[in-house]
């Protein structure tokens, strides 16, 4: 058996704050990573930390939750795959790593999840919808749900500081690049376009739970 790593952040930034309060939950974010001591932690997110809806396919570094002297609470689960669903998960990763550019963030998704429920859109993602996809797992599930079904499985609860690699060298994180306002807003609408356009063009696929 291979594993794969589940790991549970309650994020310290505003917006996830704000996830919290809405949805009641002890964590906002979740994100996959091949290794007890991730230095890559694979997830849908934010891209930069100035540009909030601007998000997508992303490879987070633990730079991104240690930022300005801080630390962020995570829980880690340990999920055992058989070879087929391991290669399987390697593969999605690959290739969404070469796709990178064409992978968007779904807010259609995310504001249906509040209602509990989710909504389809080809090659858009969020955070938990990822997870899900990656792992197998078809239908609806929160974030309490998607915990508790790998609580089994802990191996670690604290500080990301306490499991997460800092990357070495001086190369720069691109999360901290500061974009402009404009790049923001280009990219910001042009996101939500192809999201609205794959949803409407797309096989048609109900929110659904």
């Amino acid at each position: 058996m291979n594993s794969i790593y589940i790991i549970f952040i309650a994020s310290n930034y505003r917006m996830g704050k704000a996830i919290r309060a809405a949805t009641g939950a002890r964590y906002n974010h979740v994100a996959l990573s091949f290794s007890p001591r991730p230095e890559c932690m694979y997830s849908f997110s934010r891209k930069h930390l100035s540009t909030p809806f601007v998000g997508g396919f992303v490879c987070e570094r633990v730079t991104r939750y240690t930022f300005g002297g801080q630390d962020t609470d995570v829980r880690m689960c340990r999920v055992e795959l058989d070879e087929e669903m391991y290669s399987r998960a390697r593969n999605i990763i690959a290739d969404f790593s070469a796709r990178q550019e064409k992978l968007k963030y779904n807010y259609l998704s995310a504001g249906a999840y509040l209602a509990g429920r989710r909504c389809d859109v080809r090659d858009c993602y969020t955070c938990i919808d990822f997870v899900r996809y990656v792992l197998g797992i078809d239908k609806f599930v929160t974030f309490e749900e998607l915990e508790c079904r790998f609580a089994s499985g802990e191996v670690y609860c604290g500080p990301i500081s306490g499991v997460a690699v800092p990357p070495l060298g001086d190369e720069p994180d691109d999360y901290f690049r500061r974009p402009g306002h404009f790049w923001a807003l280009l990219h910001g609408t042009g996101d939500r376009m192809v999201m609205l356009w794959r949803f409407v063009t797309g096989p048609f696929v109900k929110s659904k739970k």
